[in-house]
Formats: C-alpha cells, structure tokens, sequence
C-alpha cells in the first residue's frame, strides 16, 4: 500500500503525533484530583490513530520481519505450504488472512490483534484513567518496532497483558495459551508469574535483578553460551535473515555489547518500584507480583545480554514497563497535586520514548 508520508519519515510521524498526544492531559485537565475531562477524545483518537497507521503502513524493508511476512503469505497464496513452521496460534492467523490474497488485510488484521487487548486492559484495569496506561504502553520503547517487526511477540505480549486484567484464572489461563500459541517465547513470562507465586518476598528479585548487572558484565560471555547451548534461538531463521535480508535494521547492526544505556533504561520502572513499595509503603499485593515479574525478567535477559537478537528477550519485561511505572499513579493517590505529576510524569515518559526511538534504537 502507497503512503503519503514519504516511508523514510513514517515512523517519525508516528512519534511525533505521541508527543502532541502527552501533552493533552496537560490543557484538559485543572490542577486539582478531579476527574479527567475530555481525556477520552484523546484516547480514542490515539487508539484509532495507532490501528491505521500501523495497520496501513506500506510494505518496506523498513518494517523489518514486515517483508518475511509478506513471503510467507505468498506461499499460502500459491502453494498452501509454508517453508516453516509456526505456533499454531499464527500461522492459523497466516492461514486466514492467506484466502484474502492481500497482505495488507493480515498486516491490518494483525494490527488489531495487537492494539486492541491493550486498550480492553487498559479499560479494566483503570476506568476513566484508562487513556494514561494506554498512552504509555503505546508511546513504550519497543511497541512500535513490535507492531512492525516482530509482530508475533508484539502479539504474544499484548494477549497476556490483557490476561493480566483479568480477575477470572481459568480466563487467565485460556489468553496464555492463546498467547502462547503466537510466540512460544512468552512461556518465559508465563512461568515467571506462577514462579513469582510462591517466592513473595520482593526484596529478593531487587537484590537478583542488582547483582545481575555485575555478572553479567564479567561472566556474560558464560551466560552467552550456556543459552546458545539450549538451542531456543530459530537458526534457519537466522540464516535466512543474512542471507537474504540484510538491509533490515535489526541485522545491520547486530550489537552485542554490555548495553549500559538499555540497563539504565530498564531501571526506570525498578526505581518507581521500589519509591511506592518501601517509601510510601504501598501494600499491593498484584502490583508486587507484576514487580517481582519485571525484576525476574529483566535480570534474564540482562544475564545474556551479548546474545544476538537479546533485544527479542529484552522485550519479555520491557512490555510490563508501563504497568510497573503507571499502576500505582493511577490506582492510589499519593502526591497532594495528583494530577499534575500524572500529567507531568506521563508526559516525560513519552519524551523519553520518543527519545528512544528516535535517536537510540537506530544508532
């Protein structure tokens, strides 16, 4: 599909329109705790926004794995075969949209499967506060590139944080299959929050997630191929992405370095963590859990951190990023002008994402 945006500037405008989006919370409401007035115009706006833009975006290598893709629904379109295999979750998902013979219906469909969970959860989760939690998931260092790119993660996560609004454990259950059907990696996740059920002492996983940081940094190399010995990495995979892709993004550059700059990165939402949890002593006994998550996952993927593709398992916390940051804000009030630090807060926190996604994620 042809774009009026010209496709070297796409991604620019999408993060542009986030940082005009932040700023609304500012102008709608007063400085008092009252109600938010007006916010939900913005929030629909963002949400239809995200599900055309992305949705609509046209075919180009750069949106990455969008091109793999693209092969894939070809072979359907020709052969009914794919050259690999996939969870069953999407490649029944592939299956489907194959009979349409056009890829931008998938790439439109897919879209939706990702953005509309978060919005659900957002609404469960915070009322009439929802508009925040989804701006922040939205204008998040990596959703972007997990709505063009990696899209079966970017599926994945999205389903299981809409699991994670849900009261019901049976239902809990059935969106973590579902989401384990797009991409076997959430299984990590899915682990981690039964895991976490039984060791409920958070101050543990801070402490994990501190000393992390200096092992990795000696011993990361050992953790390298410990994991590499588990073979969970896709080689053919691999393979086909240097063979015949090598103008996408994620492989021109195949950083294996110590990240300091993703560390600190990832520290933010630890930081408000532990400011509500052991200054303000917020006694909560689900934002601890999803606490105790993001800390276990996190210090994984920072244990292997010189693995190539280690981003894809950065992923696997920083997609909670937003929860961990934006619960207790919108869940308690423990500031005297509330609403101005949410707004204040909200709004740098789409800074740095812009920031991120801008200048950091393509150097």
């Amino acid at each position: 599909m042809k774009s009026i945006i010209p496709i070297e500037y796409y991604s620019l405008v999408f993060f542009i329109t986030l940082l005009f989006i932040g700023l609304t919370p500012s102008f709608l409401t007063s400085n008092s705790n009252e109600k938010v007035k007006g916010i939900s115009f913005w929030g629909f706006f963002l949400l239809f926004f995200t599900v055309l833009y992305i949705g609509l975006r046209p075919l180009s290598y750069l949106f990455g794995d969008m091109v793999m893709y693209n092969i894939h629904l070809k072979e359907l379109f020709y052969s009914n075969k794919l050259s690999r295999s996939f969870e069953f979750g999407f490649e029944a998902l592939l299956r489907f949209f194959s009979t349409f013979k056009n890829a931008t219906f998938f790439f439109f469909g897919c879209t939706i499967i990702y953005t509309l969970p978060l919005y659900f959860a957002s609404k469960k989760l915070f009322g009439n506060l929802w508009f925040y939690f989804f701006l922040a998931l939205v204008a998040s260092f990596s959703f972007w590139a997990y709505g063009v790119n990696g899209i079966r993660n970017g599926i994945s996560t999205s389903l299981f944080i809409y699991a994670l609004s849900l009261k019901k454990e049976y239902w809990k259950i059935i969106f973590f299959l579902l989401a384990y059907s797009m991409h076997s990696s959430i299984l990590l996740v899915i682990v981690v929050y039964y895991l976490v059920k039984f060791i409920k002492n958070t101050l543990y996983f801070f402490f994990f997630w501190l000393i992390s940081i200096p092992i990795s940094f000696v011993s990361g190399d050992f953790f390298k191929n410990l994991f590499l010995g588990f073979n969970l990495f896709e080689d053919n995979r691999v393979e086909i992405y240097f063979d015949d892709f090598e103008k996408l993004n994620e492989l021109t550059k195949l950083d294996t370095s110590f990240r300091l700059d993703f560390i600190i990165y990832s520290a933010i939402p630890i930081l408000v963590a532990y400011y509500f949890i052991y200054i303000k002593k917020l006694n909560d006994t689900y934002y601890s859990s999803i606490v105790r998550m993001y800390l276990m996952l996190n210090a994984f993927w920072i244990l292997i951190i010189k693995v190539n593709f280690s981003n894809r398992f950065a992923y696997l916390s920083w997609f909670m990023m937003g929860l961990v940051i934006f619960y207790p804000f919108l869940k308690y009030s423990v500031f005297k002008r509330q609403q101005v630090v949410l707004n204040v807060f909200t709004f740098l926190y789409v800074v740095i994402g812009f920031v991120l996604n801008v200048f950091v994620a393509n150097k």
